[in-house]
């Protein structure tokens, strides 16, 4: 894949520095028309920095251009997949992390509701992309000073990421709307962000600080279905994508979609594609 590629893969097994949990890092330089495929994200925040030329970025089903100078950030759990230019190759490094400082997770969750569309994930910062580029050769170190050096950048890249964002939504002319059909966008979107750490759907209660059945009767009568509804189908459409990888098993993807069990794991997703998780 691509004529240069660097990939520090950790998805299973991420690489501490502090507070921060790096799962991957790395370079590519893709060929004209080339594309990565259509994969799932876990519990990470992903950015992409284009170094030269130009591409798309499929986000959820939702396309959006990028290109040289542009930074994009992936939420937890989207699906995701890049596709080059065929005249204009792309090139770009990338990082996916997560961090457990509850001031900068909040922060970066904090810009989820509002960005599930892809084009308002795009913004520029030259220090940012430098930062990423240092991340990677950082990497390559093991040792106590290294360590210090990852923390500090992870921390300067998460704080300028959402400073980034709290000037794009400062310098926004139009009011977020806040009727119904906003509030549901709002809760598909922090469904699909949170596949991997919902527990119980009376949680969005105090995420969203309405009553769940008021929550769930607006839902209902906005899209026409259910919330639990929608969130057994992104489980399910979640748990196909990590079948296909081949990385986990069918016991393994269950517990990370918070299934009580393997058997009620693959009752459901027989129910919904006519097999079992082991004939996917």
């Amino acid at each position: 894949m691509g004529r240069f590629h660097i990939n520090n893969t950790h998805f299973y097994k991420p690489l501490t520095f502090g507070e921060f949990s790096l799962y991957q890092s790395g370079r590519l330089y893709m060929q004209g028309g080339e594309e990565i495929g259509q994969h799932p994200h876990l519990n990470w925040f992903e950015l992409t920095s284009v170094s030269k030329g130009s591409g798309t970025v499929v986000t959820n089903g939702m396309a959006s251009k990028i290109e040289k100078g542009d930074v994009y950030l992936s939420f937890p759990c989207d699906i995701h997949n890049i596709i080059s230019s065929t005249v204009d190759p792309l090139e770009y490094d990338f990082i996916a992390f997560y961090c457990d400082n509850e001031d900068i997770k909040k922060a970066l969750d904090g810009i989820i509701p509002d960005h599930g569309d892809g084009k308002k994930r795009i913004f520029a910062d030259a220090d940012i992309s430098m930062l990423i580029t240092s991340v990677i050769n950082e990497t390559t170190e093991e040792n106590t000073l290294s360590t210090i050096m990852m923390q500090s950048i992870l921390t300067q890249i998460a704080v300028r990421t959402v400073r980034a964002f709290e000037t794009k939504t400062d310098n926004a002319d139009v009011k977020p709307k806040r009727d119904a059909t906003s509030l549901c966008y709002k809760v598909m979107n922090y469904i699909d962000s949170h596949i991997f750490s919902i527990t119980s759907l009376s949680s969005l209660a105090s995420v969203f600080g309405y009553n769940y059945s008021y929550i769930s009767d607006i839902f209902a009568k906005t899209t026409s279905f259910t919330i639990a509804s929608y969130y057994s189908e992104k489980r399910l459409e979640r748990a196909k994508l990590l079948l296909k990888e081949k990385r986990l098993t069918a016991t393994e993807i269950a517990s990370l979609l918070n299934y009580s069990s393997v058997y009620s794991f693959s009752k459901a997703y027989k129910n919904k594609f006519g097999h079992s998780p082991k004939s996917t």
